[in-house]
């Protein structure tokens, strides 16, 4: 009865060492998948705030150059005096009946050509 007793007190500590030795081991791989994921997390959320910092510069850039498109754009100084000299007619494409492309072609080289370009003038 003795050794029987032994023997079960020897098999229980064998199991609770066994136990222990289990909760360890998952103690130590739930530490490691904790790790993981806080350094996971970590590294998106620095993404997150690289995208958030890129995106606050987009609009700002986006804000001063619509601003500085406007101020040219309503700037009257920017603009040019019109006189007959700077104006140029060309007849509307809407009333010319096309009856094939090739008409067409020879409709717009005729408009180039009458345009008569003699450089660039200043300010353009």
């Amino acid at each position: 009865m003795l050794t029987q007793h032994r023997q079960s007190s020897s098999n229980i500590k064998y199991l609770t060492d066994i136990l222990f030795l289990g909760m360890g081991c998952l103690g130590l791989v739930l530490t490691g998948l904790t790790l993981h994921w806080q350094y996971s997390w970590n590294c998106n959320f620095q993404d997150l705030e690289k995208v958030r910092v890129l995106q606050h510069r987009l609009e700002k850039t986006t804000i001063m150059l619509e601003q500085y498109y406007l101020k040219r754009k309503y700037n009257p100084t920017q603009l040019i005096t019109a006189d007959i000299h700077n104006l140029i007619y060309v007849s509307d494409f809407r009333t010319i009946r096309q009856n094939s492309s090739k008409s067409l072609i020879k409709t717009i080289l005729s408009l180039i050509n009458s345009i008569g370009i003699h450089g660039q003038q200043e300010g353009y």
